[in-house]
């Protein structure tokens, strides 16, 4: 079994993503009205990020062919980092063989969140 993360990093990523949560609507916004990750980048942030990871002469650009659909990366690793809280949730019968699963999400450190479905009641539950 996983062990949970310390309580302070969680809440340090709390006000991380709060303190983002402004820049991070305008840049869907900006995507949702097509615009390219170019446009709503600034090339300077852009020239700093190819500097900071060692890259000379490169650019971001890249041909498109048909609909822009380019995504950062940082979706990636933000999507990797959600998964870490997804689970799966074993059930099983009194004499405790398992009977089927479903997934279930960490939405605490110590609570797990499912579906009705998955767990119709308390004793299924238990």
């Amino acid at each position: 079994m996983a062990t949970l993360p310390p309580l302070e990093i969680l809440e340090a990523a709390g006000l991380r993503g709060r303190a983002s949560r402004a820049e991070r609507e305008g840049v869907v916004g900006a995507l949702q009205r097509r615009e390219s990750p170019r446009e709503i980048d600034a090339p300077e942030r852009a020239r700093l990020r190819l500097k900071r990871l060692r890259v000379e002469g490169a650019s971001f650009d890249e041909r498109v062919l048909g609909v822009d659909n380019l995504v950062d990366v940082a979706v990636l690793e933000r999507a990797a980092t959600v998964a870490r809280a997804v689970c799966r949730v074993r059930i099983r019968n009194a004499a405790l063989r398992p009977i089927g699963s479903g997934s279930g999400v960490l939405v605490s450190p110590h609570v797990v969140m499912t579906n009705n479905h998955v767990l119709p009641s308390a004793g299924h539950a238990a």
